[in-house]
């Protein structure tokens, strides 16, 4: 359960830079690349963490197919939105950085980082039910 708890807390950190990210590139007359790609670092960093936590809930459930099944497709939007912080980053590296194309990456984030946080939420609601069912 802790597990989960933390990689929950992990994805929703990793979202709010993902949408401070997508403010920051709609906002910013001037993008300075270095604050943009430290604060894309904090997204990198929340999501492996995330994803730490969630490889232990797998190897904690290897036997039930159903939350394997959960974690992998999670796993899958994790590594979606891992794809575009990639992109993000190459936006920011190159000596004109294109602000929508930054925000097209932040909003393919958002997305992915949404649907994995909505996915996991419906895994932890199935874990608890099944637990207090079982006592």
């Amino acid at each position: 359960l802790w597990e989960n708890e933390s990689a929950s807390r992990r994805m929703r950190h990793a979202r709010d830079y993902a949408g401070g990210l997508f403010d920051y590139s709609w906002r910013a007359r001037n993008i300075n690349p270095q604050y943009a790609t430290a604060e894309a670092a904090e997204v990198q960093r929340n999501i492996q963490s995330a994803r730490k936590n969630l490889q232990r809930v797998r190897q904690e459930e290897s036997t039930n197919k159903d939350i394997v099944a959960r974690l992998d497709s999670i796993d899958k939007h994790l590594s979606s939105a891992l794809e575009h912080h990639e992109a993000f980053c190459a936006e920011c590296a190159k000596d004109e950085a294109n602000a929508h194309a930054m925000m097209s990456c932040c909003n393919d984030m958002l997305t992915e980082l949404d649907k994995a946080i909505s996915e996991h939420q419906a895994l932890i609601r199935g874990i608890t039910t099944n637990a207090k069912t079982n006592e």
